[in-house]
């Protein structure tokens, strides 16, 4: 007897659960097969779902855009109410997730407007998991955009709700959103510390490069190279095992910040900025992109030089992504590209 297509479901959400996401999008094959054989809109919609979410964590973001948008033009492509065909739930955490790939992409406007409709469709389903799958997507929307003070606000929001209903996971990852938040406002040793409470809650978990990484953060920011790397060297490792490389790129960035603190040599350096940059420009991801080229730039002229096809690169991106850019990443842009500071580096 074939298993249902519930059951293989359920087999895709504890593999995804455990972070083991090369194989979470491997076994999406199955699903479709089975969701085609059962001729249900509502099973092809989560099939759709689980691939584009395998997708994202996996670094394939143009293959998880496909999905996911997918997902959100079913109900209306079937003539059916959102609630007869996967419900509120599914989609909510579709409409999350794509909100987080179009702020990768630069597409601002249309990331908000996903990012601001999910929450509310998400309480629809009145299930408190999913409710708390799109409030970590919520902050973790900000985190990506390095805004403070909306990624420690929704970060309290989720760690309310984690504590009414016991969600002891979800109120981990929190904490891991807070105190990263707390240590670029300057909260260093108050960030570290709770960070540290909660890394080993999510030991196993989805989001453990993200944790991983936002620790070897504030590490960073707390100018502690060797733990920076160790974590940083961890959250890599991780990445290899699993396949989780969503946010490969910003890790090979900050190894390359971090080896420049150490005064490594400098063909070490610049190959993990060539392959920060490279992996932004393979997926595509333009977030990344432009941070690794800023951080290339900053890294060149700290050396007493500039390079001229780093400057060229930062010009076009310039011209490409001005009007999208978060403001934390416009602001270095303008330092970058401006005659001033390059004559002050130079």
């Amino acid at each position: 007897m074939e298993p249902t297509f519930s059951t293989l479901y359920d087999k895709w959400e504890a593999i995804s659960a455990e972070g083991r996401w090369e194989e979470a999008l491997s076994f999406c094959d199955e699903l479709f097969v089975s969701a085609r054989q059962s001729q249900r809109p509502t099973f092809y919609l989560k099939a759709k779902k689980a691939r584009g979410i395998s997708s994202f964590w996996c670094g394939h973001f143009q293959t998880a855009q496909q999905d996911l948008r997918e997902s959100i033009d079913l109900p209306s492509n079937h003539n059916e109410p959102t609630h007869s065909i996967g419900g509120s739930a599914t989609l909510s955490v579709c409409q999350a997730y794509l909100s987080l790939l179009l702020a990768i992409f630069l597409e601002s406007k249309e990331a908000f407007d996903f990012h601001h409709s999910s929450p509310d469709l998400a309480r629809l389903s009145e299930n408190p998991l999913i409710m708390a799958q799109v409030m970590a997507a919520e902050s973790f929307f900000h985190r990506l955009r390095r805004e403070i003070a909306p990624t420690l606000r929704h970060a309290n929001l989720l760690k309310d709700h984690c504590r009414a209903h016991g969600l002891r996971f979800w109120y981990s990852q929190a904490g891991i959103l807070s105190g990263w938040a707390k240590c670029l406002s300057g909260e260093k040793e108050e960030g570290m510390k709770e960070m540290d409470r909660h890394l080993s809650e999510l030991s196993g978990g989805n989001f453990d490069v993200l944790a991983l990484l936002s620790v070897s953060e504030g590490f960073q920011m707390m100018r502690d190279a060797d733990q920076a790397i160790a974590f940083l060297e961890r959250a890599l490792s991780r990445s290899s095992e699993t396949g989780d490389r969503a946010l490969l790129s910003e890790m090979w960035r900050v190894m390359a910040e971090l080896l420049s603190m150490k005064e490594r040599p400098e063909g070490e350096i610049l190959q993990s900025f060539e392959r920060a940059i490279s992996i932004a420009g393979e997926n595509p991801s333009p977030l990344f992109l432009v941070r690794a080229t800023l951080s290339l730039d900053r890294w060149e002229k700290s050396r007493g030089g500039s390079n001229p096809l780093t400057g060229m690169s930062l010009a076009r991106l310039d011209s490409l992504y001005r009007d999208k850019l978060p403001e934390h990443d416009l602001s270095a842009m303008d330092f970058a590209i401006s005659p001033d500071s390059r004559e002050n580096k130079l």
